[in-house]
């Protein structure tokens, strides 16, 4: 026989695998999770050092201060992550380069191209470009291109790795030797007494187990081969105590064959009444004679149930019926000839005239005709009995291996007081109670029913549908773990008792999921709603102070260069004076422009016509704007003069249109735009459509279409809706739905 490890090396390896597995597993994704987010840090600081050096590069590079620019980019290059800067000016020549080599050597990018990167090592790793427009006073002046490495990363992470597999090693060889000293105190010194203990019990005479105080389950393993020598001493008294009961039997039994002597001759004067009895028994009867197996008689029953007539049977020997009794049968009469006993209701098979089998019960009594020992035998046709009987056997076969492989919890309980006959394999999986401490005992018996009010609710449904289908119900494992179950019952009856069969799909994991998914979607819809508002407030803030400030500035600047310009009109037409007022025209021009700019910049981050005059006037200017801005023809048409609607609404309502005519002049590829704005009900509706080519079924479903997201994101926070729809070669539709709080006005 195979030598197989002792359980405690197997315990041992096995204990050793799955802890330094998890430990590894654990460590390796730390590891990657530490490597993405030093990465994404190491990006953000390479941006951010590229635009500190842009801005810190504006002011010599507008001095042309050769030495102060390479101060500037000899202060950054300094840093382990940077691996070279490269200044450029206006013209994109190369103004200064500075890259730093393997060796941590820093040159000028003109010598290193002398050179020749073969000469110079170059850092390891992988390299991040960046690069950014130097400007000074609104003036571009230049470009920083920037390179970062990430070669110091990936030298501490190889010194973390070493770290890790030391520890892990570490952790082997001590927690080794902590489980093998556990193990032989634990489990193999209290097992090796315990086999001790077994060799030695006898039968007759009674051994106390020995007990073991640090394992509670090997000391009732020792409690039970205390139970098996009990078991077996009894066992053996009442074989003993048989052995006298078959001897008296036996005894009882001579003593009847002797009183069976002394009343032949009473048997013989009964004989007639016997045949009448004989020929008018409803069961197959007939008396075959043990000396030769010569059939004497059969009773009219017998032939009229198989068919033969008296004469083809009577006075036949047995062996010569074959075609009649089949070869299992011809065994038991020939035993039954050989013993002459007594038999009762054996099984036996046969056929009829027209070849149809049939199973009967055959009784057997030894009986005296003429002075010859005989057999009397009676039959009673149990061949639809046993039809009935295999296909019951066969069809609870087929439900014992469908219920035990079925993937969800199953149990087979009493209608009436609820006591278990039968689990599943699934429900001692997951349960965690054997089959033996689970069957004879009730749901609440094994505490599974933490919420008594479950079962109550479950038994009503039964009496009301005789069912249950899909009822969520929690109940309390064996560890005390709770489990959410999708459950359903049937009534169904089993051997004259009502029964239930229950089956249930544990459905813990997607509920936790579903939980985790709701939160996490509520969790992302309150960010969302708050970087919205947040950006809307700083929109409308920067707004106002560009109008406010700036305008109020440039407004004032060209009114005095009008009264420079008015004065030196006064005082004549000179030359200098003409070229002023000249060059006082071209400021005004480019003033009367910039304010143009502050006033579109203005409305684009926050349009102060929707918080003056209200969303209909705000959607309204906006689509002639648009038309005036791309030449796409907007035919606004609406029943509103005015809707009251929080600013949050009215603002959503406003981006949301001011995305989809953007997505019209980037995609639809359309002449004319059909704007309506109504109220549907309880409801503001806004209803754009184009002419274009219309957008597709896949365009619509795709994830990374962040327009239309964005859309569908704003409306759903303040409540509302965004459908989109599209037909080849006739447009796209875009209805925007929200709630409204108070009456439109009309």
């Amino acid at each position: 026989m195979k030598a197989f490890p002792s359980i405690s090396v197997q315990i041992l390896i096995a204990v050793l695998i799955t802890v330094v597995s998890v430990l590894g597993i654990s460590s390796v994704i730390e590891l990657n999770v530490l490597k993405d987010r030093e990465a994404e840090m190491l990006r953000e600081r390479g941006a951010l050092t590229a635009d500190r050096l842009a801005n810190s590069l504006a002011y010599p590079l507008w001095n042309l201060s050769r030495e102060q620019s390479e101060r500037v980019v000899l202060d950054e290059i300094t840093s382990p992550d940077v691996a070279s800067i490269r200044v450029y000016d206006e013209n994109g020549d190369l103004y200064i380069g500075k890259a730093r080599g393997a060796d941590g050597v820093v040159r000028n990018v003109e010598l290193l191209d002398t050179l020749g990167s073969s000469l110079v090592p170059t850092p390891s790793g992988a390299t991040f470009s960046y690069s950014r427009p130097i400007a000074f006073k609104g003036n571009s002046i230049g470009l920083v291109a920037l390179e970062i490495t990430d070669g110091a990363l990936q030298s501490e992470l190889g010194k973390l790795r070493w770290g890790i597999a030391i520890k892990l090693l570490v952790l082997a060889v001590l927690l080794s030797v902590v489980l093998y000293f556990a193990l032989r105190i634990l489990v193999i010194r209290p097992l090796s007494t315990l086999k001790s203990w077994v060799e030695n019990v006898s039968v007759r005479q009674a051994l106390m187990p020995p007990s073991f105080k640090r394992s509670a389950e090997i000391n009732s393993l020792a409690g039970a081969f205390g139970s098996l020598s009990v078991n077996l001493r009894k066992k053996n008294e009442e074989l003993e105590n048989e052995h006298a009961h078959l001897r008296e039997l036996n005894r009882q039994m001579q003593l009847e064959i002797d009183e069976r002597k002394r009343t032949e001759d009473a048997l013989r004067a009964s004989e007639e009444r016997f045949v009448k009895i004989f020929n008018l028994s409803p069961y197959r009867m007939g008396i075959i004679r043990l000396r030769d197996g010569m059939i004497l008689h059969v009773n009219d029953t017998w032939l009229k149930e198989t068919g033969f007539a008296r004469e083809e049977i009577v006075n036949h020997p047995y062996q010569e019926l074959d075609f009649w009794l089949s070869p299992e049968t011809m065994v038991q009469v020939r035993q039954i000839l050989t013993d002459r006993k007594p038999v009762q209701a054996i099984e036996s098979h046969y056929r009829t005239r027209s070849g149809e089998k049939r199973v009967v019960l055959a009784s057997t009594e030894i009986v005296e005709l003429d002075g010859e020992p005989c057999g009397l035998w009676a039959t009673h046709d149990i061949t639809a009995r046993k039809r009935t009987e295999e296909a019951l056997l066969a069809s609870e076969k087929r439900f014992t291996i469908a219920f035990d492989l079925m993937p969800v919890m199953a149990t087979l309980s009493l209608f009436d007081g609820g006591r278990f006959l039968a689990v599943n394999d699934r429900f001692v999986t997951l349960s965690g109670y054997t089959r033996e401490e689970a069957v004879g005992h009730t749901a609440i018996e094994l505490g599974l029913w933490p919420d008594p009010t479950d079962r109550g609710r479950i038994m009503e449904i039964l009496k009301r549908d005789g069912r249950v289908r899909a009822f969520e119900a929690g109940l309390r494992m064996k560890n005390g773990d709770y489990r959410t179950i999708l459950l359903s019952i049937e009534a169904i009856e089993l051997d004259g008792q009502r029964c239930l069969l229950h089956a249930g799909n544990d459905i813990t994991a997607r509920k936790q999921a579903e939980m985790l998914l709701r939160t996490s979607e509520e969790r992302l819809r309150a960010l969302s709603a708050r970087i919205h508002s947040a950006r809307e407030e700083e929109g409308t803030r920067i707004a106002r102070e560009i109008h406010d400030e700036l305008g109020s500035a440039l407004t004032g600047l060209k009114w005095d260069l009008e009264k420079m310009d008015k004065t030196l009109a006064k005082s004549g037409n000179g030359s200098g004076v003409t070229t002023a007022r000249g060059r006082i025209g071209n400021m005004t021009s480019l003033i009367e422009s910039t304010i143009d700019a502050v006033r579109r910049i203005s409305s684009e981050l926050r349009p102060g016509i929707l918080d003056d005059l209200g969303l209909v006037a705000a959607l309204e200017s906006h689509a002639q704007e648009f038309q005036a801005r791309t030449g796409i023809v907007c035919h606004w048409q609406s029943t509103l003069d005015q809707v009251d609607l929080h600013q949050e609404k009215a603002t959503a309502v406003f981006r949301i249109f001011q995305e989809i005519l953007t997505n019209v002049l980037r995609h639809s590829q359309a002449a004319n735009v059909y704007i309506e704005l109504r109220r549907c009900e309880a409801q503001l509706e806004l209803v754009v459509r184009d002419d274009g080519r219309g957008i597709t079924e896949s365009e619509t479903a795709n994830t990374r279409s962040l327009g239309l997201l964005g859309m569908k994101e704003r409306a759903l926070l303040v409540g509302g809706e965004v459908n989109v729809a599209g037909e080849s070669g006739k447009g796209t539709t875009v209805v925007v739905r929200v709630p409204s709080e108070a009456q439109t006005v009309s």
